[in-house]
């Protein structure tokens, strides 16, 4: 192999291992914003499945586990958006969803 061919080949596999590290900023075309940490006993707060595993709602922000940390909608998907009107119409005036996740 030429030294051009063996370059080439060099830059293409360091793309290729950066992309594999960079978070998503979005998750079905919903901006997504990751966060440092979410409140202790998230598992407590309302949750529903939400493709593949589950989403949290914190304050007004639906949150989720991703394989790159813990990340927020900053855009509500529509059935997230739903599942949150049943739930408030439903919950007892002293529920809480607690207070928004720290941001990074």
């Amino acid at each position: 192999m030429s030294r051009l061919t063996l370059a080439a080949f060099a830059v293409v596999l360091a793309s290729v291992g950066c992309a594999a590290y960079s978070r998503p900023p979005a998750l079905d075309g919903y901006r997504v914003e990751y966060v440092d940490d979410v409140p202790a006993h998230i598992e407590t707060y309302p949750h529903t499945s939400y493709r593949a595993g589950y989403v949290y709602l914190v304050g007004d922000r639906w949150c989720y586990e991703s394989r790159f940390g813990w990340a927020c909608f900053k855009d509500e998907p529509k059935q997230l958006q739903s599942y949150r009107e049943r739930w408030r119409a439903k919950a007892p005036p002293e529920a809480t969803t607690g207070s928004e996740p720290s941001r990074q």
